[in-house]
């Protein structure tokens, strides 16, 4: 029976090991490629999209130890960094670009309000489903 448990507990382990969560580099790709193609970046706002969603994510990496630490400091290092980063993108957008990227926008506010009233009803902390919302992809 000890095996079996060990056996198990082993198997679970080697599981976790090879799920490993994307790096930054990957999630700003990801993000690039999803902008790019709704926005329809040129290859040089392509490039400049990679750096902005780059840049926020290894910020994101850097605050992860506050989220245990400080959740207060950390929720507002995390609304700097997704505000820092909306701002830069807005800034390189063309005039066409704009009304795309705020409907896009639109549609992220609201699936994160959705899933933050569905937080709040089931009684979780108000500070933990804005961490939850701004954590959202």
């Amino acid at each position: 029976m000890k095996q079996l448990l060990l056996g198990l507990l082993f198997i679970s382990l080697a599981g976790m090991a090879f799920a490993q969560s994307e790096t930054p580099e990957q999630k700003a790709t990801g993000e690039t490629n999803l902008l790019a193609e709704k926005l329809q970046l040129s290859a040089a706002q392509t490039e400049k999209m990679h750096k902005i969603q780059l840049r926020r994510y290894r910020d994101r990496e850097l605050i992860v130890p506050n989220k245990t630490t400080d959740q207060a400091l950390y929720l507002e290092q995390l609304k700097a960094i997704e505000y820092g980063a909306d701002i830069s993108v807005q800034l390189m957008l063309t005039e066409a670009q704009t009304p795309q990227y705020r409907a896009f926008s639109v549609a992220r506010r609201e699936k994160r309000a959705e899933v933050a009233q569905s937080m709040l009803s089931k009684g979780v902390p108000i500070q933990e489903v804005e961490i939850a919302v701004l954590e959202l992809e």
